[in-house]
Protein backbone atom coordinates (compact mmCIF):
# COMPACT_ATOMS: atom_id res chain seq x y z
CA UNK A 1 0.00 0.00 0.00
CA UNK A 2 1.36 3.46 -0.93
CA UNK A 3 0.68 6.53 1.33
CA UNK A 4 1.25 10.24 0.57
CA UNK A 5 1.57 12.69 3.38
CA UNK A 6 1.87 16.53 2.45
CA UNK A 7 -0.94 19.67 3.05
CA UNK A 8 1.98 21.17 5.30
CA UNK A 9 5.31 22.90 3.77
CA UNK A 10 7.55 20.39 5.03
CA UNK A 11 11.16 20.70 4.48
CA UNK A 12 11.15 24.59 5.01
CA UNK A 13 12.90 25.24 8.13
CA UNK A 14 9.93 25.19 10.48
CA UNK A 15 11.05 22.45 13.35
CA UNK A 16 7.40 22.58 14.10
CA UNK A 17 6.81 20.95 10.96
CA UNK A 18 9.49 18.50 10.53
CA UNK A 19 8.22 17.51 14.13
CA UNK A 20 4.44 16.69 12.96
CA UNK A 21 5.74 15.25 10.00
CA UNK A 22 7.86 12.88 12.39
CA UNK A 23 5.18 11.74 14.31
CA UNK A 24 2.87 11.02 11.38
CA UNK A 25 5.49 8.86 10.04
CA UNK A 26 6.27 7.25 13.37
CA UNK A 27 2.02 6.05 13.94
CA UNK A 28 1.59 5.04 10.18
CA UNK A 29 4.27 2.41 10.31
CA UNK A 30 2.85 1.17 13.67
CA UNK A 31 -0.51 1.03 12.02
CA UNK A 32 0.89 -0.27 8.50
CA UNK A 33 4.79 -1.84 9.23
CA UNK A 34 4.87 -2.49 5.59
CA UNK A 35 3.40 0.85 3.70
CA UNK A 36 5.32 2.66 1.55
CA UNK A 37 5.53 5.99 2.52
CA UNK A 38 5.84 8.85 -0.02
CA UNK A 39 6.15 12.52 1.66
CA UNK A 40 5.77 15.87 -0.17
CA UNK A 41 8.76 18.41 1.09
CA UNK A 42 11.44 21.06 0.21
CA UNK A 43 13.86 18.73 1.25
CA UNK A 44 13.85 15.53 -0.09
CA UNK A 45 17.32 14.36 0.82
CA UNK A 46 17.00 15.07 4.41
CA UNK A 47 14.02 13.70 4.88
CA UNK A 48 14.74 10.37 3.60
CA UNK A 49 18.15 10.09 5.26
CA UNK A 50 16.16 10.61 8.88
CA UNK A 51 13.13 9.10 8.40
CA UNK A 52 13.63 6.62 5.69
CA UNK A 53 10.83 7.26 3.39
CA UNK A 54 10.43 7.92 -0.43
CA UNK A 55 9.88 11.50 -1.09
CA UNK A 56 8.46 14.06 -3.46
CA UNK A 57 8.75 17.18 -4.52
CA UNK A 58 6.43 20.00 -2.20
CA UNK A 59 3.19 21.05 -3.92
CA UNK A 60 -0.31 22.45 -3.63
CA UNK A 61 1.42 25.93 -2.43
CA UNK A 62 0.76 29.27 -4.18
CA UNK A 63 4.25 30.39 -2.55
CA UNK A 64 5.85 27.10 -4.37
CA UNK A 65 6.67 26.92 -7.72
CA UNK A 66 5.60 23.13 -9.01
CA UNK A 67 4.00 21.27 -11.53
CA UNK A 68 0.11 20.90 -10.93
CA UNK A 69 0.13 17.68 -13.06
CA UNK A 70 3.46 16.03 -12.01
CA UNK A 71 1.50 16.25 -8.34
CA UNK A 72 -1.66 15.50 -9.77
CA UNK A 73 0.15 12.16 -10.86
CA UNK A 74 2.19 11.37 -8.07
CA UNK A 75 -1.18 12.10 -6.22
CA UNK A 76 -2.94 9.33 -8.32
CA UNK A 77 -0.12 6.93 -7.77
CA UNK A 78 -1.11 6.37 -4.40
CA UNK A 79 -3.41 4.50 -2.30
CA UNK A 80 -4.59 7.00 0.25
CA UNK A 81 -3.59 10.73 0.89
CA UNK A 82 -3.02 12.76 4.51
CA UNK A 83 -3.54 15.86 5.30
CA UNK A 84 -0.80 15.56 8.00
CA UNK A 85 -1.02 18.43 10.91
CA UNK A 86 -0.45 21.86 11.17
CA UNK A 87 -2.93 24.84 11.05
CA UNK A 88 -4.03 25.23 7.40
CA UNK A 89 -7.33 24.55 7.24
CA UNK A 90 -7.03 28.67 8.72
CA UNK A 91 -3.41 29.68 7.78
CA UNK A 92 -3.84 28.74 4.24
CA UNK A 93 -6.98 27.23 3.15
CA UNK A 94 -6.95 28.00 -0.43
CA UNK A 95 -3.72 26.13 -0.88
CA UNK A 96 -5.55 23.07 1.09
CA UNK A 97 -8.63 22.85 -0.60
CA UNK A 98 -6.50 22.80 -3.90
CA UNK A 99 -4.57 19.69 -2.84
CA UNK A 100 -8.04 18.49 -1.67
CA UNK A 101 -9.19 19.06 -5.09
CA UNK A 102 -6.48 17.38 -7.10
CA UNK A 103 -6.78 14.13 -4.51
CA UNK A 104 -10.67 14.48 -5.44
CA UNK A 105 -9.74 14.91 -9.31
CA UNK A 106 -7.33 11.69 -9.13
CA UNK A 107 -9.63 9.50 -7.35
CA UNK A 108 -7.44 8.61 -4.85
CA UNK A 109 -9.03 8.97 -1.09
CA UNK A 110 -8.07 11.55 1.69
CA UNK A 111 -7.48 12.37 4.94
CA UNK A 112 -7.26 15.26 7.68
CA UNK A 113 -5.76 14.75 10.49
CA UNK A 114 -4.18 15.95 13.62
CA UNK A 115 -4.76 19.46 11.48
CA UNK A 116 -6.16 22.42 13.51
CA UNK A 117 -8.01 25.53 12.90
CA UNK A 118 -8.25 29.07 14.34
CA UNK A 119 -10.98 30.52 15.26
CA UNK A 120 -11.08 32.71 12.09
CA UNK A 121 -9.33 32.50 8.48
CA UNK A 122 -6.15 33.88 8.21
CA UNK A 123 -6.79 37.60 7.43
CA UNK A 124 -4.27 38.38 4.89
CA UNK A 125 -5.58 35.80 2.53
CA UNK A 126 -8.97 37.86 2.18
CA UNK A 127 -7.75 41.00 3.05
CA UNK A 128 -8.03 42.86 -0.38
CA UNK A 129 -4.87 44.38 -0.59
CA UNK A 130 -4.22 48.33 -1.91
CA UNK A 131 -5.02 48.25 -5.76
CA UNK A 132 -7.56 49.12 -8.52
CA UNK A 133 -10.01 46.83 -7.21
CA UNK A 134 -9.90 48.29 -3.73
CA UNK A 135 -9.82 51.75 -5.15
CA UNK A 136 -12.88 51.11 -7.07
CA UNK A 137 -15.32 49.84 -3.95
CA UNK A 138 -14.22 52.63 -1.94
CA UNK A 139 -15.46 54.91 -4.61
CA UNK A 140 -18.62 52.84 -4.66
CA UNK A 141 -18.98 53.27 -0.85
CA UNK A 142 -18.06 57.55 -1.20
CA UNK A 143 -21.36 57.41 -3.74
CA UNK A 144 -23.45 55.93 -0.80
CA UNK A 145 -22.13 58.43 2.10
CA UNK A 146 -20.15 55.28 3.32
CA UNK A 147 -23.61 53.92 4.33
CA UNK A 148 -22.50 50.70 2.72
CA UNK A 149 -18.63 49.29 2.72
CA UNK A 150 -18.19 47.57 -0.44
CA UNK A 151 -14.62 46.49 0.18
CA UNK A 152 -16.06 44.64 3.48
CA UNK A 153 -19.10 43.09 1.47
CA UNK A 154 -16.55 41.78 -1.25
CA UNK A 155 -13.91 40.37 1.58
CA UNK A 156 -17.17 38.69 3.69
CA UNK A 157 -17.91 37.28 -0.24
CA UNK A 158 -14.82 35.92 -0.61
CA UNK A 159 -14.52 34.17 2.84
CA UNK A 160 -18.09 33.12 2.20
CA UNK A 161 -17.12 31.36 -0.94
CA UNK A 162 -13.92 29.69 0.69
CA UNK A 163 -16.08 28.26 3.85
CA UNK A 164 -18.54 26.86 0.67
CA UNK A 165 -15.48 25.30 -0.81
CA UNK A 166 -14.14 23.82 2.39
CA UNK A 167 -17.56 22.15 2.90
CA UNK A 168 -17.81 20.39 -0.18
CA UNK A 169 -14.22 19.38 -0.32
CA UNK A 170 -14.32 18.39 3.23
CA UNK A 171 -17.48 16.03 3.13
CA UNK A 172 -15.31 13.94 0.47
CA UNK A 173 -12.84 12.91 3.30
CA UNK A 174 -12.89 9.89 4.76
CA UNK A 175 -12.07 10.93 8.20
CA UNK A 176 -11.94 13.84 9.65
CA UNK A 177 -9.63 14.09 12.59
CA UNK A 178 -8.38 17.59 14.29
CA UNK A 179 -5.39 18.72 16.67
CA UNK A 180 -8.08 19.71 19.44
CA UNK A 181 -11.44 20.60 20.81
CA UNK A 182 -11.44 24.60 19.82
CA UNK A 183 -10.54 23.30 16.33
CA UNK A 184 -13.48 21.00 16.13
CA UNK A 185 -15.31 23.76 17.65
CA UNK A 186 -14.44 25.84 14.61
CA UNK A 187 -14.58 23.84 11.71
CA UNK A 188 -18.12 22.57 12.59
CA UNK A 189 -19.38 26.49 13.28
CA UNK A 190 -17.68 27.31 9.24
CA UNK A 191 -18.68 23.91 7.87
CA UNK A 192 -21.61 22.58 9.86
CA UNK A 193 -22.53 19.21 8.94
CA UNK A 194 -19.43 17.52 9.09
CA UNK A 195 -18.73 13.86 10.87
CA UNK A 196 -15.33 15.96 13.20
CA UNK A 197 -13.15 13.94 15.52
CA UNK A 198 -11.08 14.85 17.98
CA UNK A 199 -7.12 13.62 17.83
CA UNK A 200 -4.39 15.62 19.21
CA UNK A 201 -0.91 16.95 18.23
CA UNK A 202 0.88 14.47 16.20
CA UNK A 203 4.20 15.68 17.64
CA UNK A 204 3.03 14.63 21.27
CA UNK A 205 4.45 10.88 20.48
CA UNK A 206 8.25 11.99 19.56
CA UNK A 207 10.89 10.65 22.09
CA UNK A 208 14.22 12.27 22.56
CA UNK A 209 17.38 11.67 20.81
CA UNK A 210 20.21 10.24 22.26
CA UNK A 211 23.51 12.15 22.50
CA UNK A 212 21.52 15.08 21.33
CA UNK A 213 23.46 17.53 24.22
CA UNK A 214 26.54 16.58 22.95
CA UNK A 215 25.96 18.16 19.65
CA UNK A 216 25.27 21.32 20.70
CA UNK A 217 27.66 24.78 20.69
CA UNK A 218 29.93 25.05 22.76
CA UNK A 219 28.96 28.17 24.88
CA UNK A 220 25.27 26.16 25.27
CA UNK A 221 26.51 23.21 26.43
CA UNK A 222 29.14 25.37 28.76
CA UNK A 223 25.73 27.11 30.14
CA UNK A 224 24.02 23.81 30.72
CA UNK A 225 26.73 22.95 32.94
CA UNK A 226 26.45 25.31 35.12
CA UNK A 227 24.44 25.45 38.52
CA UNK A 228 21.65 28.14 37.45
CA UNK A 229 18.03 28.49 36.97
CA UNK A 230 17.73 27.28 32.39
CA UNK A 231 14.85 29.37 30.85
CA UNK A 232 14.25 28.72 27.25
CA UNK A 233 12.89 31.34 25.10
CA UNK A 234 11.68 31.25 21.48
CA UNK A 235 9.89 34.60 19.72
CA UNK A 236 8.93 33.38 16.11
CA UNK A 237 10.10 36.02 13.37
CA UNK A 238 6.97 34.99 11.38
CA UNK A 239 5.32 37.79 13.99
CA UNK A 240 7.55 39.08 16.06
CA UNK A 241 6.64 40.63 19.50
CA UNK A 242 5.85 44.96 19.20
CA UNK A 243 8.16 45.22 22.65
CA UNK A 244 11.65 43.81 22.36
CA UNK A 245 13.76 46.27 23.95
CA UNK A 246 11.09 45.47 27.20
CA UNK A 247 11.24 42.15 27.37
CA UNK A 248 15.64 41.92 26.65
CA UNK A 249 15.42 44.26 29.80
CA UNK A 250 12.98 41.75 31.78
CA UNK A 251 15.36 38.75 30.73
CA UNK A 252 18.22 40.72 31.92
CA UNK A 253 16.44 40.89 34.69
CA UNK A 254 15.79 37.48 35.57
CA UNK A 255 19.45 36.44 34.62
CA UNK A 256 20.10 38.90 38.26
CA UNK A 257 17.25 38.48 40.09
CA UNK A 258 16.60 34.03 39.58
CA UNK A 259 20.83 33.52 38.78
CA UNK A 260 19.13 32.13 35.72
CA UNK A 261 20.96 31.61 31.86
CA UNK A 262 18.44 32.04 29.15
CA UNK A 263 18.48 29.14 26.31
CA UNK A 264 17.25 30.76 22.60
CA UNK A 265 15.87 28.01 21.26
CA UNK A 266 14.67 28.67 17.82
CA UNK A 267 12.01 26.57 15.81
CA UNK A 268 13.06 28.15 12.62
CA UNK A 269 17.10 27.91 12.32
CA UNK A 270 17.25 30.83 10.07
CA UNK A 271 14.98 33.21 10.45
CA UNK A 272 14.28 32.83 14.23
CA UNK A 273 18.02 32.38 15.27
CA UNK A 274 19.01 35.78 13.20
CA UNK A 275 15.86 37.52 15.83
CA UNK A 276 17.23 36.07 18.73
CA UNK A 277 20.40 37.03 17.74
CA UNK A 278 19.19 40.97 17.74
CA UNK A 279 17.24 40.30 21.38
CA UNK A 280 20.51 39.28 22.64
CA UNK A 281 22.54 41.71 21.44
CA UNK A 282 19.72 44.45 23.42
CA UNK A 283 20.58 42.54 26.63
CA UNK A 284 23.49 43.25 29.00
CA UNK A 285 24.44 39.70 30.23
CA UNK A 286 25.29 38.19 27.23
CA UNK A 287 27.29 35.93 28.95
CA UNK A 288 24.49 34.05 30.51
CA UNK A 289 22.53 33.60 27.18
CA UNK A 290 23.17 32.18 24.02
CA UNK A 291 20.83 31.39 20.68
CA UNK A 292 21.37 27.82 20.32
CA UNK A 293 22.76 26.13 17.76
CA UNK A 294 23.19 22.53 16.72
CA UNK A 295 19.84 21.37 17.53
CA UNK A 296 17.75 21.38 14.49
CA UNK A 297 16.06 17.97 14.80
CA UNK A 298 12.47 17.30 16.51
CA UNK A 299 13.74 15.01 18.90
CA UNK A 300 16.75 17.15 19.41
CA UNK A 301 14.56 20.25 20.81
CA UNK A 302 12.69 17.48 23.12
CA UNK A 303 16.01 16.92 24.84
CA UNK A 304 17.28 19.61 25.03
CA UNK A 305 13.49 21.24 26.68
CA UNK A 306 13.92 18.62 28.92
CA UNK A 307 17.07 19.75 30.45
CA UNK A 308 14.63 23.56 30.82
CA UNK A 309 13.36 24.91 34.08
CA UNK A 310 10.66 26.88 32.06
CA UNK A 311 9.91 27.42 28.64
CA UNK A 312 8.68 30.85 27.16
CA UNK A 313 7.68 30.74 23.73
CA UNK A 314 5.31 32.24 21.07
CA UNK A 315 6.03 29.37 18.65
CA UNK A 316 3.32 26.73 19.62
CA UNK A 317 5.99 23.40 18.71
CA UNK A 318 8.50 24.77 21.07
CA UNK A 319 5.42 24.27 24.37
CA UNK A 320 4.35 21.64 22.69
CA UNK A 321 7.82 19.37 22.65
CA UNK A 322 8.50 20.59 26.25
CA UNK A 323 5.08 19.24 27.68
CA UNK A 324 6.48 16.04 26.59
CA UNK A 325 8.71 16.08 29.71
CA UNK A 326 6.53 18.29 31.79
CA UNK A 327 8.62 21.06 31.91
CA UNK A 328 6.72 24.59 32.49
CA UNK A 329 5.22 26.17 29.84
CA UNK A 330 4.67 29.79 29.53
CA UNK A 331 3.03 31.21 26.24
CA UNK A 332 2.81 34.20 24.25
CA UNK A 333 -0.24 34.73 22.03
CA UNK A 334 -0.06 34.63 18.37
CA UNK A 335 -3.29 33.24 17.14
CA UNK A 336 -5.62 31.42 19.09
CA UNK A 337 -3.14 27.95 18.43
CA UNK A 338 -0.77 29.09 21.56
CA UNK A 339 -3.79 30.32 24.15
CA UNK A 340 -5.86 26.92 23.37
CA UNK A 341 -2.91 24.80 24.17
CA UNK A 342 -2.26 26.48 27.40
CA UNK A 343 -6.12 26.38 28.37
CA UNK A 344 -5.50 22.78 29.12
CA UNK A 345 -3.27 23.64 31.78
CA UNK A 346 -5.72 25.96 33.38
CA UNK A 347 -2.78 28.99 32.24
CA UNK A 348 -3.46 31.64 29.78
CA UNK A 349 -0.74 33.62 27.56
CA UNK A 350 1.35 36.20 28.52
CA UNK A 351 -0.73 38.78 26.25
CA UNK A 352 0.10 38.82 22.38
CA UNK A 353 2.98 39.42 19.89
CA UNK A 354 1.17 42.95 19.83
CA UNK A 355 1.86 43.76 23.65
CA UNK A 356 3.52 40.34 25.81
CA UNK A 357 2.13 41.28 29.40
CA UNK A 358 5.55 41.13 31.20
CA UNK A 359 4.47 41.68 34.59
CA UNK A 360 2.44 38.37 34.32
CA UNK A 361 5.62 36.47 32.59
CA UNK A 362 7.44 37.27 35.19
CA UNK A 363 4.80 36.24 37.74
CA UNK A 364 4.37 33.06 35.85
CA UNK A 365 8.03 32.43 36.03
CA UNK A 366 8.36 32.50 39.41
CA UNK A 367 5.76 30.15 40.40
CA UNK A 368 7.27 27.84 38.42
CA UNK A 369 10.68 28.36 39.38
CA UNK A 370 9.98 28.16 43.02
CA UNK A 371 7.91 25.15 42.38
CA UNK A 372 8.22 22.63 39.10
CA UNK A 373 6.21 19.65 40.38
CA UNK A 374 3.10 21.52 41.05
CA UNK A 375 2.98 21.99 37.21
CA UNK A 376 4.68 18.17 36.56
CA UNK A 377 1.35 16.80 38.05
CA UNK A 378 -1.21 18.92 35.83
CA UNK A 379 0.80 18.01 33.05
CA UNK A 380 0.53 14.07 33.42
CA UNK A 381 -3.11 14.31 33.90
CA UNK A 382 -2.81 16.93 30.54
CA UNK A 383 -0.62 14.45 28.62
CA UNK A 384 -2.84 11.39 29.63
CA UNK A 385 -6.14 13.02 28.17
CA UNK A 386 -4.27 14.28 24.83
CA UNK A 387 -3.04 10.31 24.35
CA UNK A 388 -6.13 8.99 24.88
CA UNK A 389 -7.64 11.74 22.63
CA UNK A 390 -4.59 10.55 20.06
CA UNK A 391 -5.45 6.72 20.54
CA UNK A 392 -9.03 7.36 19.54
CA UNK A 393 -7.92 9.02 16.42
CA UNK A 394 -5.50 6.38 15.71
CA UNK A 395 -8.00 3.82 15.60
CA UNK A 396 -9.99 5.96 13.37
CA UNK A 397 -7.24 5.93 10.60
CA UNK A 398 -6.39 2.49 11.35
CA UNK A 399 -9.62 1.41 10.29
CA UNK A 400 -9.87 3.68 6.95
CA UNK A 401 -6.17 2.22 6.65
CA UNK A 402 -7.45 -1.27 6.27
CA UNK A 403 -10.65 -0.23 4.39
CA UNK A 404 -8.76 1.17 1.82
CA UNK A 405 -6.36 -1.68 1.20
CA UNK A 406 -9.45 -3.74 1.19
CA UNK A 407 -10.74 -1.91 -1.46
CA UNK A 408 -7.83 -2.52 -3.32
CA UNK A 409 -7.75 -6.18 -3.11
CA UNK A 410 -11.45 -6.31 -4.36
CA UNK A 411 -10.83 -4.28 -7.50
CA UNK A 412 -7.62 -6.11 -8.48
CA UNK A 413 -9.33 -9.19 -7.65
Amino acid sequence: MKILLGGVPFGRNNIGDEAILEGIVTMVREIKPEAEICVSTDDGVETQKLLKVKTCPLFGFSHVNYDRQKAQDTIKDHDLFIWSGATGLSDYPDDAMEILSMCKNANTPYVVFGTGMNSELNPAKFTLQPGRKKNLLSNLSKLTAHTLDFTGLYENHQVKKMHSKMHSMLAGAELIALRNQDSCNNLSRTCPGLNIARGADLALQLSSSQGALSRLDETSRFLLGQKRKKIAVCISAQRCVNNLLDLAKKMDSWIEKFSANIFFIPMNPISDAELMTQIKGLMNHKENCTVVKGCNQASEVVTLAAEMDTIISSRLHLLILGSINHVPLIGISRGSKVDTFLERYDLRSCGSVEHVDLNLMEEQLKTFLKNKADFGLKSQKVRANMTKDLKLALDMLHSVIELTEEKLHARSA
